[in-house]
């Protein structure tokens, strides 16, 4: 698949399905491409035919320009004879651009797995879904799959036709969104799923007693909503938690300009810095977007391991902040004020 600098990446443990047919018998063979791209079929085959199948034990791929993504997307069938050892196919970032889009997200959620298991962190589920479109628009991580009242509206629907549908179509619901733009970089089409996939290991630890307030509260203020006019029903807290973790993902695996130094909130709420805060050395000033409030950042040594372990059982910044304190403060050089303090200035709700 074509890189930003025009070069080639491996499409990394990806599904092809190969075959053929000799008089009326078909025989056949799937396999996975290896981490650097390449397959083989240890069958011997005069002619064949190959499809890419975007999909492996972590992640299935779907495409709203494909069978409105009910099915997995699969390229096309190409058709190959004998020399079989050099077959090549390569997804180009403008003519393929959809095919573009999944290879890429194939090596990102890899990438962001094999990292975070370095880091200690919590893995998202396994075989998520997926949904890709080419447009504009925001990345999302719903986590719907198997779960079909997520939130009140699909509650209400369940008093219709519309429960029905959800009950038999759970199992194809996206857990992650993307869209994709034509001109967009593979860098930035990446980050973006770094980002959603920390809200994915976030899923991994609190669940559906977390998420089904989150997404109500983006169903009701139509996006996060901006400090402090949040419309009844809302789960600011939880928000803030929650985005806090997915900037910082974002940044650490993915480059993002948002969760490391350069912002400290968005929407006059969320911190988008404080995790890159806890862990970095750096000692700058972090101010209240609301109060005009300054604190110097003299908190250091939080691994990221610990960051997402105090996760667990916090809807909010201020029951985060205190659990991650008991938790693992004592095994940092951090004193307890300066700790302090910067909890309390990120945490525009005290």
């Amino acid at each position: 698949v074509e890189n930003d600098q025009g070069l080639e990446d491996p499409v990394r443990i990806v599904k092809v399905a190969v075959w053929d047919y000799s008089f009326i018998f078909k025989q056949s063979d799937v396999v996975w491409t290896d981490r650097a791209g390449c397959w083989e079929v240890d069958r011997e085959y005069d002619e064949m035919n190959m499809k890419v199948i975007f999909e492996n034990f972590n992640l299935k791929v779907r495409d709203l320009s494909y069978w409105l993504s009910l099915r997995v997307l699969r390229d096309q069938t190409r058709s190959f004879s004998v020399p079989l050892n050099n077959v090549y196919v390569r997804y180009d970032d403008i003519d393929d651009r959809r095919e573009w889009a999944a290879s890429h997200t194939h090596n990102t959620d890899l990438d962001y797995r094999d990292r975070s298991t370095f880091d200690g962190i919590p893995q998202p589920r396994l075989r998520l879904n997926y949904l890709l479109r080419r447009g504009s628009g925001r990345g999302a991580a719903p986590m719907l799959q198997g779960n079909p009242f997520n939130s009140y509206l699909s509650m209400l629907a369940s008093y219709g036709w519309g429960g029905l549908y959800n009950i038999v179509s759970s199992h194809i619901q996206p857990d992650i969104a993307n869209p994709y733009e034509d001109g967009d970089r593979a860098s930035m089409f990446n980050a973006i799923t770094h980002h959603e996939l920390g809200h994915a290991s976030h899923h991994t630890i609190e669940g559906e007693s977390y998420w089904f307030h989150y997404r109500n509260h983006i169903i009701h203020n139509t996006g996060y909503g901006t400090f402090p006019g949040f419309l009844p029903g809302s789960s600011p807290g939880r928000v803030a938690l929650g985005e806090a973790i997915g900037n910082y993902t974002g940044h650490i695996y993915g480059g993002t300009f948002f969760g490391g130094e350069a912002t400290d909130f968005l929407n006059n709420f969320i911190p988008a810095g404080l995790m890159f805060d806890l862990e970095d050395t750096n000692s700058d000033f972090v101010t209240d977007p609301n109060t005009g409030v300054s604190t110097r950042d003299n908190v250091q040594g939080f691994t990221r391991a610990m960051i997402f372990d105090a996760l667990e059982g916090t809807t909010d910044i201020e029951n985060y902040g205190e659990n991650l304190r008991n938790l693992h403060l004592s095994s940092t050089p951090t004193t307890p004020a300066n700790y302090d303090d910067l909890i309390e200035v990120y945490d525009v709700f005290n």
